[in-house]
């Protein structure tokens, strides 16, 4: 096989640690198989004294084959070297597994000084669900039992309404799996309480300005057909006359809007907002006689504007400052 300059490097390269980054389908594979078969065949080391480590049960059992495989076209070239048998023989005792079955065997092999009983097992994926989910339902249920102000309780009924705890469970469990990706778990979990200091004024706060951002990119998208709207109905020049004017303000409306919604006074901003619906409901100018694909497409724009504002917008804002205090 004809090997890159890199892969040659990566074959060859004996001093120090070393690291491969490749896409995917640039032969790694290929060119880890290489590297193990030099170091055989020079007599560093025999195949059995190598430790290979994969992620998954496939790309061991792929990696083994593959090796197997080497070794055998080696043999067939050179059916008298008694070297290659050898290292074909000690292939099934290589040290060629997943990550974790490799720290498997280190406990394994060392259980009396980790003080854990020789017969251990792991968890396959059910097991574990199922443990996961009786510890969650266990710390509701202690919840619930230490729930002597109703806090707890009251706070199940506004986020997780419904028959029984399902809802609950589910998103402890979901909360538990993102934490458990952090470097730092619990670090990662009292962040989240940032989101919900009361001491952070709303505008201020996760919340307001993701709100904040939401709503400016929202409007901004507006703006911009609403001035595309414009263009295009500018060929037909008394539609272009009777809405330009309307148009142009509802455009210099939400210009001040995504500007008012830079600040942190949530009330304000909020307030801002609501009144934009009032600042482009004004009604449409009448032309008589004029049922062109312009006029419609006005309409139409006008229509689809406010339509956005009252699903997309006017939810982001739907609580005052002290509203949002009172519910955290």
């Amino acid at each position: 096989m004809q090997w890159t300059e890199d892969q040659s490097k990566a074959i060859s390269a004996r001093d120090g640690t070393l690291l491969v980054s490749a896409a995917a389908g640039s032969g790694k594979t290929a060119v880890l198989v290489e590297r193990v078969l030099q170091r055989v065949l020079s007599g560093e080391c025999d195949v059995n004294e190598l430790l290979i480590v994969t992620f998954t049960k496939a790309a061991t059992a792929q990696m083994q084959d593959k090796i197997a495989a080497a070794l055998q076209r080696q043999i067939d070239l050179h059916p008298d070297n008694m070297q290659l048998r050898r290292q074909l023989s000690l292939l099934p005792f290589a040290h060629i597994s997943t990550i974790d079955s490799f720290c498997g065997d280190i406990v394994r092999e060392n259980f009396q000084q980790l003080e854990i009983e020789p017969d251990y097992i792991i968890l396959d994926d059910n097991q574990l669900l199922l443990m996961r989910e009786q510890a969650a339902a266990d710390t509701v249920e202690s919840f619930y039992a230490d729930d002597a102000d109703g806090v707890f309780g009251e706070l199940c009924e506004l986020l997780f309404r419904g028959r029984d705890d399902r809802k609950l469970i589910d998103s402890i469990l979901k909360l538990d799996n993102a934490a458990s990706a952090a470097a730092d778990p619990e670090r990662w979990l009292r962040g989240l309480y940032a989101g919900y200091d009361p001491q952070v004024p709303l505008g201020e706060s996760v919340w307001g300005r993701e709100a904040a951002r939401m709503a400016q990119r929202v409007i901004d998208k507006t703006r911009h057909i609403t001035a595309r709207t414009l263009e295009l109905i500018r060929p037909h020049a008394r539609v272009y006359e009777a809405y330009e004017p309307l148009l142009l303000r509802e455009i210099d409306a939400m210009t001040r809007c995504i500007e008012a919604l830079d600040g942190t006074d949530w009330d304000a901003m909020r307030a801002r907002v609501l009144s934009l619906r009032g600042e482009l409901s004004e009604r449409s100018p009448v032309l008589r006689n004029c049922d062109t694909p312009e006029k419609e497409m006005a309409l139409e724009c006008r229509k689809r504007n406010k339509k956005q504002l009252e699903n997309e917008l006017e939810p982001l804002f739907c609580t005052s400052a002290q509203e949002y205090l009172d519910d955290i």
